[in-house]
């Protein structure tokens, strides 16, 4: 196992000509600054690391594999990514990610990843894992309701732990199909301007442990529910869902607004949570203990998690030190590229083993069940935010999935609820 460095002076002037170089088990060590151009395609185990401060990887182009900014990942494959800045990836088809996961197991801890197409887009593992940890996902999503901070297929476990997830862009901040999700010790909230859909969305069961996070559902978020658990079918024998010890806040006030949606079969446990403007705290199957009703909207109690290792100079620090890397692969304080919503995608063919559950007639009555004060369209002709559906039957589905979750249909293809195709490349 060898040691390779990027910087100025040292062996490699790119972080991509240093991960092409490097072998299974190798470690990455990248002085801190400002990379441009860079796209890091890994596919085997690897620890790639900041050195001095924040790494900046920083889209301008799209990347030639259709992915994202870091493509990583495999069966088998271990790969840890500390201290790094993400932003700007896009491709053709509006789901460029800051990390796309491909397999194995992958740590990230003190990363910023944001204002991308999608923070971390997963495909389907059943034995992989994915920790985050000490980390921010911020402004990810185009506003197509298909596009998240944080999407991961079914994979073995998704932990998230001491971080930040804010500002999802009409998506989700947390949607997860993994078998085990354990939620913990976060902030997860629109914050200004926010227009989220959920703040975590179960999207099919499995363990859910939900404990000790400040979770707050902004006055422009996209629906009225912050958990939901379950909602495009429960594939998981074992589910079971915990929500405990967290503080859970809303200023929603557009319709009656529910906590904790449960669509599983399995009884939810619920209690010793703070609440705050919320109608409701439970539907759907719920064992609800002791939780306290705020009489004022509370605040996170602690500050954000940082983005960078303590150890880390400030940000001004940083893009100071970015002058001394080389002119050609460094922009010092390049700016994200924009990207607009709503643009013409192609449909790639979504990833094997990866099908999207059926939709079960029930589905669009049981999320009407939450918009008990707001009348069903009753007409494919009712819909502004979308293309029409084919007929009036499709209406109520399109209804489900453009107002209750807009999360779409697949762990990898977003189409079909919503009217939208957003297949994801394999």
């Amino acid at each position: 196992m060898t040691t390779l460095t990027v910087g100025s002076g040292e062996q490699y002037s790119t972080i991509a000509a240093a991960v092409a170089a490097s072998r299974t088990g190798d470690t990455v060590n990248v002085d801190a600054g400002t990379y441009t151009g860079d796209v890091l395609n890994i596919s085997h185990s690897l620890t790639l690391q900041a050195v001095g401060g924040t790494v900046k990887l920083v889209g301008t182009a799209q990347p030639a594999n259709g992915k994202g900014l870091v493509d990583e990942g495999g069966a088998g494959a271990n790969v840890a990514i500390t201290g790094f800045d993400i932003s700007g990836a896009t491709v053709k088809d509006m789901n460029g990610a800051g990390i796309r996961y491909e397999g194995g197991t992958l740590t990230l801890s003190h990363v910023n990843i944001h204002d991308n197409q999608n923070g971390i887009l997963a495909n389907a593992d059943a034995n992989g894992s994915i920790t985050i940890a000490n980390s921010t996902f911020a402004h990810n999503g185009i506003g197509d309701g298909q596009t998240h901070n944080i999407y991961v297929g079914a994979v073995g476990s998704l932990t998230v732990k001491d971080s930040t997830i804010t500002g999802a862009q009409v998506g989700h901040d947390i949607k997860s199909r993994a078998a085990s999700t354990t939620i913990t010790g976060n902030t997860i909230t629109d914050g200004a301007g926010g227009t989220a859909s959920y703040e975590i969305d179960l999207t099919n069961g499995g363990v859910g442990d939900i404990e000790n996070n400040f979770i707050e559902k902004g006055a422009n978020a996209q629906n009225p529910i912050a958990i939901t658990f379950g909602e495009e079918g429960n594939v998981y024998a074992n589910s079971s869902l915990t929500v405990k010890n967290n503080t859970i806040a809303t200023s929603y006030t557009a319709h009656n607004s529910t906590a904790v949606v449960n669509r599983t079969g399995a009884t939810a446990s619920i209690g010793g949570n703070q609440l705050y403007g919320w109608t409701n705290v439970a539907s759907g199957p719920a064992s609800i203990g002791s939780n306290t009703t705020l009489s004022s909207e509370p605040t996170p109690g602690t500050a954000a998690p940082s983005a960078v290792p303590a150890a880390a100079p400030a940000a001004a620090a940083l893009d100071a030190s970015s002058a001394a890397i080389t002119p050609d692969t460094v922009a010092t304080g390049s700016a994200a590229p924009s990207f607009v919503a709503g643009a013409s995608a192609s449909a790639p063919q979504s990833p094997a083993g990866d099908p999207a559950p059926p939709v079960t007639s029930d589905m669009a009555s049981q999320v009407l069940a939450s918009y008990a004060d707001t009348a069903t369209p009753s007409a494919a002709a009712d819909w502004t935010d979308g293309p029409a559906q084919a007929s009036a039957a499709d209406a109520s589905t399109q209804w489900s999935g453009q107002h209750a979750h807009h999360g779409g249909t697949s762990p990898m293809a977003d189409a079909g609820t919503t009217g939208h195709v957003r297949m994801h490349h394999s």
